[in-house]
Order: structure tokens, then C-alpha cells, then sequence
């Protein structure tokens, strides 16, 4: 949901990558309550789950129309406004973002600015720091790549927001 490229991905190597990572997450959970858990019941959990999970959420809040839904999941209208939608531009999933996490779909979201949380770094000391925190084989990702901008928004709200 949070990069709109990798919905354009047709195989499913993300899908088997983020359904793998649930599992293997669920085995530790379970494990380390004291608990076991068949292969059974852990394959049961997966990215296609995760996602009908979502949409089903989604489809509760009566702030969130079937487009909003759709642009944030990835899945079409199955009508002509597919032809017309910009499917690539994430501004429009935001209130679907905001009701997943718990947040009124007109939420205000504000974008950390590495400009700001950086100020008074020196350009070459910040982008060794990106470097370190988000190595990366994706071109587009990489410092003169066109989502570099992304990479320097994750790592402002990384720096504002450290773990607890």
C-alpha cells in the first residue's frame, strides 16, 4: 500500500515475500507466548489475507468511498473510471491510510522534512546517513533516482519518531 510501483509488479513475487514475513512472524509471536501452532493454522495467514482484512475495514468506515478503497488496495473498480484514475499518485489513499490506522479518514497527515530535522548537518554527513539507513538495489531509490525524495521523507520521520 505504501509504494504504488510495487502494485504494478504481475508476478507474485511480493505477495510471497510479504505472506512468507507473516508467517514467520506469526511463528515467533505464538512461540514466544508459550504456545504451538500447526503449519495448518500458520499457513492460513497470508498477504491476500492481510489485504481482505484491510478492505474489510475500509468497507466499514462510511468516510471512505469504493475508489479510496480500490486506489489503496491496489484492486480496480472494474468500470471505465479505471481508465481515468492515476493509479500511481498515493495522496488520494491518505483517509484509507489514516482509517487503517486507527485515525478519522480527514486526519491531517504531516510530511517530516529531512531539511528541517537536518539543519545544520552537513548535505554530505545526511546523505552518508541515508546511505547507511536505506541501502537499496532499486535505482529509482538511490540518490539522483526521481523517488529519492521518498528515501529522505522515511528517514525525517525515522529520525523524528525512534522507537520506544
Amino acid at each position: 500500500f505504501t509504494y504504488p510501483f510495487l502494485q504494478k509488479i504481475s508476478d507474485s513475487s511480493v505477495t510471497t515475500k510479504v505472506t512468507n514475513a507473516m508467517r514467520r512472524a506469526v511463528k515467533r509471536i505464538v512461540s514466544a507466548l508459550g504456545f504451538t501452532m500447526s503449519d495448518d493454522d500458520v499457513n492460513k495467514y497470508s498477504a491476500k489475507s492481510l489485504r481482505a482484512g484491510d478492505i474489510g475495514v475500509l468497507s466499514w468506515c462510511s468516510g471512505i468511498s469504493t475508489i479510496q478503497i480500490c486506489r489503496r488496495s491496489g484492486h480496480s473498480t472494474d468500470t471505465t473510471l479505471d481508465s481515468y484514475i492515476d493509479w500511481s499518485d498515493p495522496v488520494p489513499g491518505i483517509a484509507a491510510m489514516n482509517v487503517l490506522h486507527g485515525r478519522a479518514p480527514e486526519s491531517r497527515v504531516v510530511l517530516p522534512d529531512l531539511d528541517v530535522v537536518a539543519a545544520g548537518f552537513e548535505a554530505d554527513l545526511v546523505d552518508a546517513l541515508l546511505d547507511e539507513m536505506f541501502s537499496t538495489n532499486i535505482d529509482a531509490l538511490k540518490k539522483n533516482g526521481h523517488l529519492y525524495p521518498a528515501q529522505e521523507l522515511l528517514a525525517a520521520a525515522v529520525i523524528r519518531h525512534p522507537l520506544r
